[in-house]
């Protein structure tokens, strides 16, 4: 649920029909034809980044299917904020992962240093190696994940600002912001 809306009997849910995430009617009142693997024949219902998406190839864009009001600002204040909470938390797992590498390096020393069992000194030596073969290779998707996030969260700031400013200036095309 990217809107961050509660939803109830009177505020429903609404998909949105090429990401697949979940929005309120505002949201999702997109329409845009789909990629033909999707298999519809009609514009389906699309949320705002994925209509950008989906028109980038453009030269000037279509209109949606409403006018831009003062609440979308709201919305999508919502949806940035949601993608800033979401990249905290990424972050906060990595330092967490940092801490657990660091925590497995030193009991690697400890446990190099004590030499009364030679052959449970060696086993454990494998064990914690393979642990953190496990947390570098974690470590690396979550920085893959992060760095995805983050070009996201820069796309979507800047589909905010041309989104701003077409609000605020009355324009309807495109400046070449969108990619």
């Amino acid at each position: 649920m990217k809107c961050g809306l509660r939803f109830s009997i009177t505020r429903r849910r609404h998909h949105c029909r090429y990401c697949g995430s979940i929005f309120c009617k505002r949201c999702s009142s997109y329409k845009s034809p789909l990629p033909i693997s999707y298999r519809y024949d009609s514009h389906q219902r699309v949320c705002v980044s994925c209509f950008s998406t989906l028109n980038a190839n453009e030269k000037r864009s279509t209109l949606p299917t409403r006018e831009l009001r003062n609440s979308d600002s709201e919305i999508i204040s919502r949806q940035r904020a949601s993608y800033e909470s979401n990249f905290e938390e990424r972050l906060k797992q990595i330092e967490d992962m940092r801490l657990a590498i660091k925590q497995k390096d030193e009991a690697l020393k400890n446990a190099e240093k004590s030499e009364n069992d030679t052959l449970s000194v060696l086993k454990e030596i494998d064990h914690q190696a393979n642990e953190s073969k496990k947390i570098v290779q974690t470590y690396q998707l979550f920085i893959q994940t992060i760095d995805k996030e983050a070009q996201l969260l820069k796309i979507s700031n800047d589909k905010l600002d041309t989104l701003k400013d077409v609000t605020n200036s009355g324009t309807w095309f495109y400046k070449g912001i969108i990619h």
